[in-house]
């Protein structure tokens, strides 16, 4: 059919009368309906997302200046410290169909310890070591509550774990990928998400979906040009909302919206304040000190900390000011609408968790006389719901 088809559009037109030369708009009917024709037969292409709030969210989202202009503080929940429990930046990982948080601490003691609804201890997922089910690295974690499974990357064995939510090992397979992020679908496909790592890898994508055994299917999301071996930086950068993948990089505010097969249905480029994009990577003569030149490179650019999926409804981007003293969220809505710029965020302490309507941050750390952290809390913040 095909070949029969290209037969036809290569051969010439020729009108019944052979003293009729052929017209341009003869020839231009043939060539729309034949384009009609193909496009009856093709897959009909999926409408992108569309606008996600409802007017009277968004008269009330978009007017926002400040963080409490879209979020009231919820409450907050102490954590009562568990067995070594010592970091002094433990990451809110996940809240489970329980409602148990999820904490990593991959600096200290390298565990990831699970606390009830009110702090309470609830136990640890995994132990330490190089035994089947366990691991030296713990590098992130992912939460599938339609799996009913906690998602364990150990980034020196390169590794995923998996574990029910009865905290006990199910299985583990081998992933050839360094791994800032693992994304859960509903229906079960796995989508990994590295940063600086990925320039690395041969296809220089962003964003990989890999089997259940760690064979990668697919890449997609093409690492920013701004990226160097200077640049380096780290975070979440992918969220899943009602069937599309939001990506962005780490070294370029640039959103795009993926369908789940890797096709990029949208993309929006911001630039809002306070955001300062990596300059070229700077030039290291002999004799001058390499670290300190790359710490100060370091600190000169802002870094896009995660992505984030709120209410099913917007999604968020926390990014840092250059230095790092001042971290920022961005809303938009699933169409990649801007809702909201630049409201500061208080307390950040290198890792912010969505969880349905609500944003939870773990306080900053407290230290003792001894230097010993204390007890850490987590703030919950709630969106700010129109009246009537």
């Amino acid at each position: 059919m095909v070949g029969d088809l290209r037969s036809v559009l290569k051969a010439p037109l020729r009108c019944p009368r052979r003293d009729c030369a052929p017209r341009a708009p003869v020839a231009l009917l043939c060539v729309l309906a034949t384009a009609g024709w193909i496009c009856a037969c093709a897959s009909p292409v999926r409408e992108r997302p569309q606008p996600s709030l409802l007017p009277t969210e968004r008269l009330i989202y978009t007017a926002a200046k400040t963080l409490s202009d879209v979020f009231s503080e919820a409450g907050r929940v102490q954590f009562r410290a568990q067995e070594e429990y010592l970091s002094v930046r433990p990451l809110l990982k996940a809240i489970d169909r329980e409602r148990r948080f999820v904490v990593l601490d991959k600096l200290n003691v390298r565990a990831i310890y699970v606390f009830g609804e009110n702090g309470s201890p609830a136990g640890r997922i995994g132990t330490e070591g190089r035994a089947l089910g366990e691991y030296t690295y713990p590098h992130t974690v992912g939460y599938s509550a339609d799996q009913a499974r906690y998602y364990v990357y150990d980034g020196d064995l390169l590794r995923v774990l998996e574990f029910g939510e009865d905290f006990q090992f199910r299985r583990m397979f081998d992933l050839a990928l360094f791994v800032d992020q693992l994304l859960v679908t509903p229906e079960g496909r796995i989508f990994c998400y590295s940063s600086s790592r990925a320039k690395a890898l041969a296809s220089k994508a962003v964003v990989h979906e890999i089997d259940d055994e760690g064979r990668v299917l697919r890449g997609f999301a093409p690492q920013s040009k701004r990226y160097s071996g200077w640049a380096a930086s780290e975070g979440g950068g992918i969220a899943y909302a009602r069937g599309w993948l939001y990506v962005i990089t780490p070294y370029e505010y640039l959103i795009a919206v993926y369908d789940l097969s890797g096709n990029v249905a949208l993309r929006r480029t911001g630039s809002p304040d306070h955001y300062v994009p990596p300059g070229p990577p700077p030039k290291a003569p002999d004799g001058v000190d390499r670290l300190k030149l790359a710490q100060a490179y370091h600190r000169s650019w802002s870094h896009i900390r995660q992505l984030l999926l709120l209410d099913d409804k917007m999604i968020g981007v926390v990014y840092a000011a250059p230095g790092e003293e001042r971290v920022f969220l961005d809303l938009y809505e699933l169409d990649l609408t801007p809702v909201a710029s630049a409201l500061e965020l208080p307390e950040y302490a290198g890792d912010l968790l969505a969880h349905g309507d609500s944003l939870y941050a773990l306080t900053p750390a407290r230290i003792t006389g001894q230097g010993v952290p204390l007890d850490r809390s987590v703030v919950r913040y709630r969106l700010v719901r129109p009246q009537g």
